[in-house]
């Protein structure tokens, strides 16, 4: 499960690991060293590039797209959402975040969320690699003819769009891995001394994401039904929880505030799965993909909905309240406003998505008073409003979910044996039998030889059989939730007992 709220900061969310080099001469030696060896190769393979390496890191550019000049990255404070994918130098990818590119090396998985990588990108920056974060602020430096061969500036600052190639040190890269689904060819690694060449695309440029996400959640809640204003109190007038006013469904909003004093956290009363596709869900920026089920979202809801509704029936709003002191037996589907769904305790969805229950579902059950807090709280928030055998939507910004951290990817292998091989156990059980009868303790000498004879010709010759040795090796993928990203939960309570 992966509701409950994490405590890790992921600075990437893909794992990338940066080591910091030490300044003493045997580095600052390697450096120049590889600085050569760098060159050498830019020097066979790409020749074109010489006269582009950046005084600042030592790295070369190749300028794909400058980008919109009038959206310049460095001109602000900016979060970056970039697209990119890390190679070495004999071509393998360590690590992508493009979903045909992982088809193609084997690493793809349906539990990926293949989408631009979201993260900081100001005057100083812990979230990127240190090649990449000069690339993106400083101003490039290119040679007169290959500028004017591309119409392009002797100096270039990128923008909005803008695609680059970048070759670089190991000193400003400091090894590169990925997990979640973001690896690279069977789970290729670069070490820390390596060089690393990154093809990178900015894709937006974000300067409140706060705010960005917020207008998101509106507009997904609007393009979804209505959304019911605040009303106005005068002052001194207790604000209220919406849900223990009895809200009429039939008032002709969709949405309504889970809290008057709360922004940005919705409920939708009246979801409740359908197969009719006039009411299923409109996804600003559908997640697209190459392959099912996501190559058809409105086919994957539409059979999603029916699995559902054979499960769990069609629910009621007749049901008392949960309250903060009542106890909710919960099913749900965790997505992202694009579709995706990356969590859920529900194995027929689970079925649709991944093709096969990794791990059975298991309900959730809180008592939003007294553990309602070790979950998302925009569940603590919600929850209590529901009613007991209700279907219900919430969408809310990251302050409610897993706010400025995320949750990082992760993929984990673990390795069981199970039996135990049987002539190897026939052996030990002879060898006990042998050393406590016919031991030195009874006849001593003459007989303690038979430990070597044993030990020495027929263990030596012993035949093993492993039929009963079973190994099971598992692997787990868990999907990344980057920073200030809003959700969308799809619910059922089950009915009071």
């Amino acid at each position: 499960m992966k509701i409950k709220v994490s405590i890790k900061v992921a600075l990437w969310s893909a794992l990338v690991m940066l080591f910091v080099a030490c300044a003493d001469p045997q580095d600052r030696l390697y450096d120049g060293m590889e600085a050569q060896s760098l060159g050498k190769w830019m020097e066979k393979y790409h020749p074109e590039l010489l006269n582009n390496k950046q005084t600042s890191g030592g790295y070369y550019v190749d300028i794909l797209d400058a980008g919109d000049p009038a959206r310049p990255v460095n001109d602000t404070i900016y979060w970056v959402k970039l697209a990119f994918t890390g190679r070495d130098l004999k071509g393998n990818v360590c690590l992508t975040r493009d979903e045909l590119t992982a088809r193609q090396i084997g690493s793809f998985t349906k539990y990926t969320h293949y989408v631009p990588f979201y993260r900081y990108c100001g005057e100083e920056s812990a979230n990127l690699l240190d090649g990449m974060h000069r690339a993106l602020r400083n101003t490039l430096e290119l040679d007169a003819d290959y500028a004017a061969a591309r119409d392009l500036p002797t100096e270039v600052v990128l923008g909005l769009g803008a695609e680059v190639v970048l070759y670089m040190p190991s000193s400003i890269v400091g090894g590169l891995s990925g997990s979640g689904g973001y690896e690279g060819q069977e789970a290729y690694s670069l070490s820390a001394s390596r060089p690393l060449i990154v093809q990178m695309k900015v894709v937006d440029l974000i300067k409140n994401p706060l705010e960005y996400e917020g207008e998101e959640v509106d507009a997904f809640a609007a393009e979804n039904g209505t959304l019911k204003p605040v009303e106005e109190k005068s002052e001194g007038t207790a604000s209220t929880t919406r849900g223990a006013e009895e809200p009429q469904y039939n008032d002709g909003y969709a949405w309504r505030t889970a809290n008057d004093t709360i922004p940005q956290l919705y409920i939708n009363h009246t979801w409740r799965p359908t197969a009719d596709r006039s009411k299923l869900l409109n996804y600003r920026n559908a997640y697209r993909s190459t392959v099912a089920p996501y190559n058809d979202l409105a086919t994957l809801d539409e059979r999603i909905n029916e699995a559902l509704v054979e499960r769990f029936g069609e629910g009621t709003l007749e049901g008392d309240s949960v309250k903060l002191s009542g106890t909710a037996k919960i099913w749900y589907i965790g997505r992202f406003l694009d579709g995706f769904i990356f969590d859920t305790n529900i194995d027929e969805v689970k079925e649709l998505i991944y093709g096969k229950v990794e791990s059975a579902g298991e309900v959730i059950t809180i008592t939003p008073e007294s553990n309602g807090k070790n979950y998302v709280s925009s569940w603590y928030y919600c929850i209590p409003q529901l009613r007991y055998g209700q279907w219900a939507a919430v969408v809310g910004t990251s302050t409610y979910n897993y706010g400025a951290t995320g949750q990082e990817g992760e993929t984990i292998t673990n390795t069981t044996t199970s039996g135990y091989d049987q002539s190897y156990y026939d052996m030990i059980n002879y060898y006990n039998y042998m050393n406590s009868y016919y031991g030195n303790s009874y006849y001593g000498g003459y007989y303690g030889n038979y430990y070597d004879y044993y030990n020495y010709g027929y263990y030596d010759n012993f035949y093993y059989d492993n039929s009963n040795v079973t190994t099971t090796t598992t692997t787990t993928i868990s999907t990344e939730i980057q920073s200030y990203t809003p959700l969308l939960f799809q619910i059922y309570i089950e009915e009071k007992e």
